[in-house]
């Protein structure tokens, strides 16, 4: 009944769909940005039918305990600096969600914390190839070429500025 859907809901189990849809909610979010990031989090690491599965529970990143009450991460996100234009980031991309793993950050930030992003060590310092772009005025494209097709050294490519001949721009 009516009960048990609730107390499914404080407890985080999720029906047959790997989902909270049916379920009666008690904590008045359920229309919040806030509700929707806490299903997506669970809906990746707990539905084989979810299609970011594979990225997150298929690979065995889980939610911790804590926070399958909505509750419990609705307050730590309100304490540790969630805002509207922010989204949740696992610190280690190989972590769970739990309090000591996650931050919020804005959308640019995240986009460049993903599997896909190539680190870059330059005078001790690991940034992504945007990150260096942004730093030293590089265009990213060029940074790439030196490490890809030049062959140059991470700390040659994004340290050594580019010039212009004859309105030109070179890698040298």
């Amino acid at each position: 009944g009516i009960k048990d859907s609730a107390e499914r809901i404080k407890s985080g189990k999720l029906n047959k769909r790997g989902d909270t849809r049916g379920c009666f909610i008690t904590h008045g979010h359920s229309n919040d940005r806030i509700y929707s990031i806490w299903c997506d989090m669970k809906r990746r690491c707990k539905n084989p039918k979810n299609k970011r599965y594979n990225r997150y529970g298929g690979r065995g990143i889980c939610v911790c305990e804590e926070w399958e009450n909505f509750e419990n991460f609705y307050d730590w996100a309100i304490k540790n600096g969630y805002e509207e234009n922010l989204t949740l980031e696992r610190k280690n991309i190989d972590g769970n969600y739990c309090p000591d793993n996650c931050e919020w950050i804005t959308f640019a930030k995240q986009q460049r914390n993903t599997s896909r992003s190539r680190f870059v060590t330059a005078n001790g310092q690991t940034k992504t190839i945007a990150e260096w772009s942004e730093i030293t005025g590089i265009k990213q494209d060029v940074i790439k070429d030196r490490l890809n097709k030049l062959g140059w050294s991470e700390q040659e490519a994004v340290t050594i500025p580019t010039m212009r001949m004859g309105g030109k721009r070179w890698l040298l």
